[in-house]
């Protein structure tokens, strides 16, 4: 094919797949709001969202695409800053969630004793038993995280530090991310806070409690708590990730539709039914209710795509390959036909302008290291031992697995069996693996 059939073949698939994904994904935000109404998640940002689809589903004669497709990168970006800081939150409450759970098996009554040898086994028998070196990676990641870390604050900074090494030579903003996601694990607070002051109020509230000298009645009454804003939070996360998908499809149909030589088919069959969930979303913002788009009707409007949107997606993940630009910032068709692939990746937050790129120097390596050590150890500065070894579980299970040997992983397993203060803590941490391995 010449290359402008591979650009206008690509416009055309591009907006075919947008419309499928960009209805199923309008529907899901519908049913998210029947269950969930909207009000107060999100709220200032939905009608405007909804008010931008309507103009992406205009009819209008002369549509100003480039407007439309800057309305909605900038709706675009704000949703990405507000989800990003929800998870944020989420990582927050990691730590104290870690400290809860084992501080309530000081109140089991009956704990089993255990075999700390059979039980090291049996764990190595589990994270060895898969083929996939990605699942035993996975494994091992969450037995460092269950099991209580018994190391010095030495040996894990030296761990966490030469994790970094790993970007020596590579991308300075994989390593900062990277940075980053390490610093969130750990419970520090990066300045991106939400909306919700009351969620934050309580994460504030959480990491400054002394688990172990609870009572069984307000540790019961934390849990309550914890599990009320862990819920809503989840569901907000759930609203802000759907509108992201929304806003992506929506943002690639304007993207490429100046360069479509027909409507693609996906629209023709999609568009009234997108419009009709559309107007239920205008209809329950502005009174609380939601209608309901029933399963029969549902089901005979997606059946359309079966079979269809794997097709594309085959297509257009092959065409793209065979995009040629050399220039540092596309423009026209191919810059359109660039955005358009990332936004119909599995990526949903993505920036869609390429930032310069940029090589880790030895200097900034070892500023990152320094800085990275430097906020870890202030974080552990005034806890106790028990928050200080849930701090490092959780960094400890985001970096790249750092055992060279079956033996150095039944020799982890076991100090750390052998190291466990009561009864209590080694049953709390074998049943939070065994949770974790069974999902």
């Amino acid at each position: 094919m010449k290359k402008t059939e591979i650009e206008k073949s690509l416009a055309y698939d591009y907006h075919e797949l947008a419309f499928m994904n960009l209805t199923v994904a309008l529907y899901e935000v519908l049913e998210n709001c029947r269950n969930t109404p909207a009000q107060g998640r999100m709220k200032d940002l939905f009608e405007e969202i909804l008010s931008a689809l309507s103009e992406v589903f205009s009819e209008s004669a002369a549509p100003n695409h480039e407007q439309e497709a800057n309305r909605l990168q900038t709706l675009r970006e704000t949703v990405g800053q507000r989800t990003e800081a929800l998870f944020g939150l989420e990582e927050r409450l990691v730590i104290p969630e870690y400290l809860l759970y084992r501080a309530e098996y000081r109140f089991v009554e009956v704990l089993p004793e255990v075999d700390n040898q059979a039980e090291a086994r049996e764990i190595l028998r589990a994270v060895f038993s898969s083929d996939d070196s990605l699942v035993i990676n996975q494994r091992i990641q969450d037995m460092v995280f269950c099991l209580p870390v018994r190391m010095t604050k030495q040996k894990f900074i030296q761990l966490v530090q030469n994790s970094l090494l790993a970007y020596q030579g590579g991308e300075s903003s994989a390593m900062q991310a990277f940075s980053t996601r390490l610093k969130a694990t750990a419970g520090i607070c990066l300045g991106q806070r939400t909306e919700r002051e009351d969620w934050e109020a309580f994460a504030d509230e959480l990491s400054a409690l002394d688990f172990s000298t609870l009572t069984k009645e307000q540790l019961a009454k934390v849990r309550e708590r914890l599990c009320l804003v862990e819920a809503a939070l989840e569901e907000e996360l759930d609203f802000g990730c759907n509108l992201q998908q929304v806003l992506n499809n929506a943002l690639c149909i304007v993207l490429v539709c100046p360069y479509l030589e027909k409507p693609s088919a996906a629209k023709e069959h999609f568009l009234p039914f997108a419009k009709k969930i559309l107007a239920y979303l205008q209809q329950g913002a502005a009174g609380g209710k939601y209608k309901e788009i029933s399963e029969k009707e549902m089901t005979d409007i997606f059946s359309w795509m079966e079979g269809k949107i794997e097709a594309v997606y085959e297509r257009t993940g092959r065409l793209a390959n065979k995009l040629d630009d050399a220039s540092e910032k596309p423009q026209g068709i191919i810059g359109s036909l660039l955005q358009a692939e990332k936004l119909m990746s599995s990526s949903l937050f993505s920036p869609l302008e390429e930032e310069a790129s940029k090589l880790v120097t030895p200097e900034e390596m070892e500023s990152c290291k320094n800085d990275l050590a430097e906020q870890l150890l202030a974080a552990m500065e005034g806890k106790n031992r028990k928050c200080v070894r849930a701090l490092m579980a959780g960094v400890l299970k985001e970096l790249p697995v750092f055992f060279d040997s079956h033996t150095d992983v039944m020799n982890y397993v076991l100090a750390s069996l052998d190291g466990c203060s009561d009864l209590a803590e080694k049953n709390a941490a074998l049943a939070k693996f065994w949770e974790a391995f069974d999902e």
